[in-house]
């Protein structure tokens, strides 16, 4: 049995707002939304490993994309 006060997701998504780069992992978390500055919405499909707390040398894949200016 897990106590469910013992883990949790995460998204972490590192960003260099100057040039755009963007490096993410995902722990048992919905994949992120990403808008474009014109309005469009999109699903970033990142690999995500297991929640937090779970398995300590649980691996956490990591995802390197660029972002352009004005998305958010």
């Amino acid at each position: 049995d897990l106590d469910p006060g013992l883990f949790a997701s995460c998204c972490y998504i590192r960003l260099d707002p100057a040039t755009g780069r963007a490096c993410a992992a995902r722990a048992g978390h919905p994949p992120p939304l990403l808008r474009h500055p014109d309005g469009r919405t999109e699903t970033l499909d990142l690999p995500g490993g297991v929640v937090l707390g779970v398995d300590p040398g649980a691996p956490y894949p990591l995802t390197d994309f660029v972002v352009e200016p004005g998305a958010v």
